[in-house]
């Protein structure tokens, strides 16, 4: 992983938001073969990288994965959540039947961040981890 300057982080996000923003998330989404989620938005290094190139500037949260809520925010933050993990490690819980998804969004309301648009869930992700570290920023699983 190359070390950023503070310039680079705010440019790097940016970017991230500005190209979620533009591209339908149709042309963004990798299928799995598993039941659920069955297509995710991997917010990583090769990601950025593509967005920067020349440099690799991390967002001070990666990786990220942006997803479909299951039940299109009625107990979820939005329509569409940015999780501050790697698909593979999205929390338990987050899209189980009725009661039970309801339950877990009570207990952890902060487990994502939510949206209308991954752009706007992954820039919401983004505004409260910043806010929770005072600015500082953080990487995802660190």
């Amino acid at each position: 992983m190359l070390v950023t300057t503070p310039a680079d982080v705010p440019e790097a996000a940016r970017r991230i938001v500005a190209h979620l923003a533009e591209a339908p998330p149709d042309h963004l989404l990798t299928r799995t073969e598993s039941d659920w989620p069955e297509a995710y938005i991997a917010v990583d290094e090769s990601f950025v990288a593509a967005l920067c190139p020349g440099r690799t500037p991390l967002p001070p949260l990666h990786p990220v994965t942006l997803i479909q809520s299951r039940y299109g925010g009625a107990y979820e933050p939005g329509r569409w959540l940015a999780f501050p993990s790697p698909p593979d490690d999205l929390p338990d819980g987050w899209d189980e039947e009725d009661v039970p998804c309801l339950r877990f969004w009570e207990a952890n309301p902060r487990a994502a961040g939510g949206g209308r648009t991954p752009a706007e869930a992954y820039a919401v992700l983004l505004a409260d981890v910043l806010h929770r570290n005072g600015g500082n920023g953080a990487t995802a699983g660190a």
